[in-house]
């Protein structure tokens, strides 16, 4: 018994001594020395370079892990812009972390006031993670005419990691000429991730189509949660595009003036469910002008508790050979040409229905294009429970989407994921983004969200 109590209070006084180490970390473009020590790193003798708390070197060819943050840092950065040599790369981002964090104990770099970085002399992601895990990006803008992206990526990636979050951020993006994928946050084989809290604007390709421009991208990743985003004016707002993803959470963002707002492919057909729940999208631009996408191979996809405003195409579904275990309900469209587009589908159309309809002209389904609602029940009877009527929202013209007192929206849905927690899935929900009427959608309160022009006279690199 006694040597059990030793060992208890050894590992106590083991797990006392790891949590103690974890630092608070400065970095300050103006007042800072990249000479100074971990161990002497403070608020009044921080360094000078974002760089020198990534990878514990002001050179990142040259790391030294244990001068770098650490599991359980924090890293307060202040100043900038800080510019770090791209990689040259489409997947490793310039002020890639040297060192990961636990589940428990990530490291995190925070950005005090507003900070951009940038990068020089080539190609390539600035932040995010590369086969680094657990660590955590806030509050932190990149403008991609100071950090030129490579094909096929952006300038956030999150590459091989587990457990990395980018939170608050800001990409504005250009119009980029090259013919492939350009995102503001690629996804590719990560896990347990999430992108919170940012805006993103401006991703745009001219020799690629629309959805290939898409603010967040994800190949390869399962159990990610992108929620209370602000994307506008990009070729797509979310596209989980290939290589099987899946456990995939979409959810309270709010997608404006983009080609598509979400676009699905390729998920796994044998693992996790994923779901899209309680997103704004609204005003499409272009021709092509689609809500919400289901493309070909998109498996396990739950589509509830949608408002989707003023888009040609609210929803569109696709080749049915390849979507399976598809639900989709309780979604709210106003406006609009084509509430939904089913016209390549064959057979049957699955529900759950309880859709609310208003201003609408066209339904399609199997080639055929239906303008009385009546006619569409006929074709697709799992969307029989849904309705045509005005879900009297406070004022469209303003954006508050929130349901009014009288709305027949308001007893239309059934709350198949179990949105308000209770444990029930049968109970009467709302139809549209709005259970509650106090939900966040888009960025959190207090966001920064159109902040002063950065500082231009001190890079740090």
């Amino acid at each position: 018994m006694k040597q059990l109590l030793a060992s208890v209070a050894i590992g106590l006084i083991v797990l006392s001594c790891a949590a103690a180490s974890a630092k608070d970390l400065y970095v300050d473009s103006i007042r800072g020395d990249d000479s100074v020590s971990y161990a002497a790193n403070s608020p009044t003798t921080p360094w000078r370079s974002l760089g020198r708390a990534t990878w514990g070197s002001s050179n990142r060819p040259a790391p030294n892990p244990a001068e770098a943050a650490r599991s359980g840092d924090t890293v307060h950065v202040s100043g900038g812009p800080f510019v770090a040599p791209a990689t040259e790369t489409r997947y490793v981002p310039a002020f890639n972390p040297v060192n990961s964090g636990s589940a428990d104990r990530p490291i995190i770099f925070r950005a005090v006031d507003r900070v951009e970085l940038r990068t020089s002399g080539g190609r390539g992601p600035v932040i995010g993670a590369y086969r680094s895990s657990y660590i955590h990006w806030l509050g932190f803008v990149i403008d991609e005419r100071y950090a030129a992206v490579a094909p096929d990526t952006g300038p956030i990636v999150i590459w091989e990691a587990t457990g990395v979050v980018v939170d608050g951020c800001e990409v504005l993006g250009i119009t980029q000429t090259y013919g492939d994928n350009h995102n503001g946050v690629r996804l590719e084989r990560a896990a347990e991730s999430v992108v919170r809290n940012c805006r993103i604007t401006g991703i745009r390709g001219t020799n690629t189509s629309g959805h290939n421009s898409a603010g967040i991208m994800l190949y390869g990743s399962s159990a990610i949660t992108i929620e209370n985003n602000e994307i506008l004016n990009s070729g797509a707002g979310i596209f989980p595009k290939g290589a099987d993803n899946y456990n995939i959470t979409i959810r309270f963002n709010r997608m404006s003036g983009n080609d598509k707002g979400i676009r699905t492919s390729y998920s796994s057909p044998t693992m996790g469910e994923n779901r899209i729940y309680q997103n704004i999208i609204e005003n499409s631009s272009g021709g092509l002008g689609l809500g919400i996408q289901v493309a070909d191979h998109s498996r396990n996809w739950s589509i509830f508790n949608n408002t989707i405003v003023n888009v040609v195409d609210s929803i569109l579904i696709r080749f049915s050979e390849s979507v399976t275990n598809l639900r989709w309900g309780n979604n709210l469209i106003y406006g609009g040409s084509t509430a939904v587009n089913a016209g390549e589908w064959e057979g049957p159309l699955p529900g759950n229905g309880r859709n609310i309809y208003y201003g609408n002209e066209f339904w399609a389904h199997q080639g055929v294009s239906y303008s009385a609602l009546g006619s569409w029940f006929g074709a697709v009877p799992a969307d029989a429970a849904s309705i045509s009527a005005n879900p009297r929202m406070i004022s469209v013209a303003s954006g508050d989407y929130r349901l009014a007192a009288d709305s027949p929206a308001r007893t239309l849905g059934r709350d198949v994921l179990d949105l308000n927690r209770n444990g029930s899935t049968t109970d009467t929900i709302p139809a549209g983004a709005y259970i509650s009427g106090n939900e966040i959608i888009g960025r959190f309160a207090g966001s920064d969200v159109n902040p002063p022009a950065p500082p231009r006279d001190v890079a740090v690199e």
